[in-house]
């Protein structure tokens, strides 16, 4: 449920006008700002493998008769974005969290270890956009949870 929020959040941040945006995780809302209680636990949060089919954008413009016209490259790294809003909602849910460098990194007495791989980020000139994740939680030398989530939202609407 948490992640969903997260990737509907990450769609907000895609949507595009500009052919070279800056991919931002928004701002939390004052509905969002009630900091849930410290939770006491930290969460290690490794590294989203890119498994995307084209790295080298995020989506199209096209013009009037539908026609794609130039890529929508992000001024920054999806990965990093995709990293950092995960971060943040971790956070903002009580967990300290440490970012590990490797999909395996463990640390003594972390609660659990956060990884995954990005399957799908697009928007377009019309300000929709998509973000699909496998999410994976390790306990140990246990994986305790792999999960596909995605959202579609636009400018006014988002679902997860």
């Amino acid at each position: 449920r948490r992640m969903a929020l997260l990737l509907t959040a990450l769609v907000a941040g895609c949507a595009a006008v500009d052919r070279h945006p800056t991919l931002n995780y928004p701002d939390a809302t004052a509905s969002d700002a009630q900091a849930a209680a410290p939770k006491n636990k930290q969460i290690i949060l490794n590294p989203f493998l890119d498994h995307r089919g084209d790295k080298s954008n995020v989506g199209t413009v096209k013009s009037a008769f539908g026609l794609r016209t130039t890529e929508v490259v992000p001024a920054n790294d999806v990965s990093v974005w995709v990293i950092e809003g995960i971060k943040t909602e971790l956070q903002n849910n009580g967990y300290v969290v440490t970012l590990g460098s490797s999909s395996k990194d463990t640390l003594p007495g972390a609660s659990a270890a956060v990884s995954g791989v990005i399957v799908d980020v697009t928007c377009d000139s019309g300000h929709s956009g998509k973000v699909a994740v496998i999410g994976k939680v390790r306990k140990g030398d246990k994986e305790v949870l792999s999960k596909n989530y995605s959202a579609h939202g636009s400018a006014g609407f988002f679902s997860g």
